[in-house]
């Protein structure tokens, strides 16, 4: 697969412990599919290479897959907000065309997930992520400073998607109630570049406007500020990202 710097390949990456006992002991695996160079990019594919690194034996791998039904390929290349996710081995990547693309690491199989059908389209930036071993969907439209959030309510294998609508808030409205708190005295519109969910807590993002990072609470809307960037550029120079990280137990001695 050759790097295109104007069209890189949509990427995942898993980690996992290999030794309980010491949670330094790691292994990685990396994933990405190969988008067919212009003009063939915007017809429908019958295949897909897939090509993954192994930390454990330090070597890339290629394998084609002929899909089940062909789509098309329209990978996310400049949203300010993740894009992709990877849950039980299952890889997930937001696309372009309004649709996910579906990698089986252990079946082995490629597909497109739908979007729910309740979202309106051309009104917002999407954004896909996942939280306490569920898969998300958000929807931010820009010009009411809201955001919508879907969950995957079918099972992450299962091709037939099933979303539920399960948050609704004006991010805008609750900031502009207490500007002073934010540092947006006297703006009359926030404009919400860049957005992620909490690892482990799906009701919760982070959003990113301005120079400032806030948390805000979907079911208590709730914002409260995380960081001021003071100084540097404005947070469409920046993309965020989730992690969690583990806690070495307590010990009694």
């Amino acid at each position: 697969m050759e790097d295109d710097e104007y069209n890189p390949p949509p990427i995942g990456f898993i980690c996992k412990v290999d030794n309980p006992d010491n949670k330094d002991i790691i292994s990685f695996t990396i994933v990405r599919y190969a988008i067919p160079a212009k003009p063939l990019q915007f017809a429908l594919q019958l295949a897909v290479t897939i090509e993954s690194f192994s930390s454990e034996t330090n070597v890339w791998t290629a394998n084609k897959i002929i899909l089940d039904v062909p789509i098309r390929l329209f990978p996310c290349t400049l949203t300010k907000s993740p894009s992709a996710s990877v849950i039980d081995g299952v890889f997930c990547w937001y696309d372009d065309s309004l649709q996910i693309t579906v990698y089986d690491s252990i079946h082995k199989s490629f597909w497109d997930l739908k979007l729910p059908e309740d979202m309106e389209r051309g009104i917002g930036c999407g954004y896909l992520g996942s939280s306490a071993g569920g898969l998300y969907f958000a929807l931010n439209i820009i010009f009411k400073g809201t955001v919508i959030v879907w969950y995957l309510a079918s099972n992450i294998r299962n091709r037939d998607a099933v979303w539920v609508k399960k948050y609704v808030g004006n991010v805008k409205s609750t900031v502009l109630q207490c500007p002073e708190d934010f540092g947006v005295e006297g703006y009359p519109h926030i404009e919400l570049s860049n957005m992620v969910i909490h690892p482990t807590v799906p009701h919760i993002f982070y959003l990113g406007f301005q120079r400032n990072i806030i948390s805000y609470d979907f079911e208590k809307d709730v914002a409260q500020l995380v960081n001021i960037f003071s100084g540097g550029p404005t947070m469409k120079r920046y993309k965020l990202f989730p992690f969690e990280w583990y806690q070495w137990p307590r010990r009694l001695l």
